[in-house]
């Protein structure tokens, strides 16, 4: 066993080398078919399972993971055979996202490997591996950027879930693009083609990197969006059309840990830049704008519309920590 100062270098020199220049450098990656397991229950109308697509990835332990003891004690050897396939239930999951803009899927991982999940991103904690977010207003977490070559096993999974699910939602998206019940994203500087290696046929293409988030007892990210209007009817920020989160919190979390994510719905079109985050977050409790509080319970999968405000509510005494990748 590696003394935790070795294990600490080595995830430094291994992962940091690659994030930062990952996330401003690389294009999307090429298309892949990826499997989105599931083993379980529906959290509500707008929780449901998707279906698998190919077979995952190979998972196989990185120097990091072997440094760290995650290489593949208590992982599936093969991720694929613990799929449930539904295409009733794809189409249930299209439908709760484009009607309402968002989604909540529950069971989406396994026991062993949300335990897995929370143990490797436990480690990059306590390695100070997360990149703390001084200066940025109205947020408390620390971040990291990772690529599918930099990442330990367990994070690396979560990122082909992503990209499978990704895939399935590619006829829905399109349909809805068609007829216009999900908006075209034009991004300044940007035109409304498909960014490869999308195409006019399958237009969904997972971020090339993820972004993993800590936020420590009491931390909080102010109301924002992750795409809003350089000014009212002007073009969106980025191509971002969806934000999907994986919640990697303890196994044990329960709704005593708090640590919401509050989605107010129907925001996509409020203006952001008359107010800072926390008065914007004021004036909406004031309006009493509807909203849906999402407790993040471990292996949870959240996925909305990124142009809709949203924000992160303290926990109480414990570590919450998610990894997110956006869809363009």
């Amino acid at each position: 066993m590696l003394p935790l100062i070795s294990i600490n270098l080595v995830l430094h020199l291994l992962i940091d080398a690659h994030s930062v220049g990952a996330f401003l450098n690389a294009g999307p990656p090429a298309s892949k078919a990826c499997s989105f397991p599931f083993a379980a229950r529906l959290h509500s109308a707008a929780s449901v399972h998707t279906r698998p697509l190919s077979t995952l990835l190979a998972s196989t332990a990185s120097p990091v993971d072997e440094a760290a003891g995650l290489s593949t004690e208590g992982y599936p050897a093969n991720p694929a055979d613990v799929i449930l396939s539904d295409d009733d239930l794809v189409g249930r999951v299209a439908d709760d996202l484009f009607q309402n803009g968002f989604v909540i899927i529950d069971d989406a991982f396994e026991e062993s490997e949300a335990k897995l999940l929370d143990r490797a991103m436990s480690i990059l904690d306590d390695g100070v591996m997360l990149k703390g977010e001084d200066g940025n207003d109205g947020r408390d977490d620390s971040i990291r950027f990772v690529d599918e070559r930099s990442a330990m096993v367990p994070i690396k999974q979560v990122m082909q879930r992503l990209i499978g699910l990704a895939e399935a939602l590619q006829p829905s998206y399109v349909a809805a693009l068609e007829d216009g019940s999900w908006e075209t994203i034009v991004a300044e500087g940007h035109t409304a083609e498909p960014r490869p290696p999308a195409t006019v046929e399958r237009r969904l293409t997972a971020a090339p990197v993820a972004q993993l988030a800590s936020y420590g007892p009491g931390g909080v990210y102010c109301v924002h969006s992750d795409n809003s209007r350089t000014a009212e009817d002007g073009p969106r920020r980025n191509e971002r059309a969806m934000t999907a989160i994986v919640y990697c919190t303890p196994f044990d979390w329960t709704e005593e840990d708090e640590g919401w994510l509050r989605i107010w719905k129907d925001s996509d079109e409020v203006d952001c830049n008359v107010d800072g985050p926390a008065e914007l977050g004021e004036r909406l409790r004031k309006e009493g704008a509807p909203y849906e509080d999402i407790l993040p319970l471990p292996g949870r999968v959240v996925v909305f519309r990124s142009a809709l405000l949203h924000e992160v509510l303290p926990s109480k005494d414990r570590q919450r920590r998610a990894i997110t990748q956006w869809f363009f």
